[in-house]
């Protein structure tokens, strides 16, 4: 499944607790939210998903109350253990 990095800066949405709360609501099947990176000191996010495509999350992220993304960033993943690509 293709992978996706956003980020987001934003002033206060984005808190320890909020992390919580948004990592217990159930996205659909097709999308999955494999981790976000914090710097709650500069407000900046960067979460890494799989979903079927850009266009497809971007729908998603429409319909649940998270603010909007500041770049969306189709992405591969390097293994540096195996050396490839993955």
């Amino acid at each position: 499944m293709p992978k996706y990095l956003l980020i987001h800066e934003n002033d206060d949405f984005f808190t320890e607790e909020k992390l919580k709360e948004l990592s217990k609501k159930e996205a659909p099947e097709e999308f999955k939210w494999k981790k976000t990176y914090c710097n709650f000191e500069n407000n900046k996010f960067f979460c890494l998903w799989e979903a079927p495509s850009s266009e497809a999350l971007k729908q998603l992220f429409k319909k649940v109350n998270v603010p909007p993304w500041d770049a969306i960033y189709p992405v591969q993943t390097f293994n540096p253990k195996k050396s490839k690509i993955e």
